[in-house]
């Protein structure tokens, strides 16, 4: 049985437009993904998406300037560096930062990647 609240949002989503919907779809995973916010701060109004041949969102632009990737393997985004620096001046610090001691710095800088480890040896992440 439909629901007064089901049929709103039908129609709610039937008279948006394509961009429209993935506008909405974008801001919803970087808030996942990110943090409440970041989906409005990541993706304003003027964004333009780069569609696969499936019609799926694959790169998000911003005045012509790359921010982020929904990567086809499991849908999450990948922030370019122009997208990242937005999100760090979002989120106030600590939130969301890494710091590697000066021991691991030399290898970070090769490209290699460091990992976090609890007092009891246990992998938390890699980065």
């Amino acid at each position: 049985m439909w629901t007064a609240i089901n049929l709103i949002l039908m129609y709610y989503l039937a008279v948006m437009t394509n961009s429209d919907k993935n506008l909405k779809k974008v801001r919803i995973m970087a808030d996942f993904q990110f943090g409440k916010g970041s989906g409005n701060v990541l993706f304003p109004d003027t964004v333009t998406f780069q569609l696969s041949k499936t019609k799926r969102v694959r790169q998000i632009l911003n005045d012509g300037k790359h921010i982020a990737t929904v990567r086809a393997k499991d849908g999450t985004l990948t922030l370019s560096m122009d997208g990242a620096a937005t999100l760090h001046q979002y989120i106030p610090s600590p939130k969301g930062r890494v710091v590697i001691c000066e021991d691991a710095v030399p290898f970070v800088a090769k490209g290699k990647t460091t990992s976090e480890f609890s007092n009891k040896g246990i992998i938390l992440g890699i980065t």
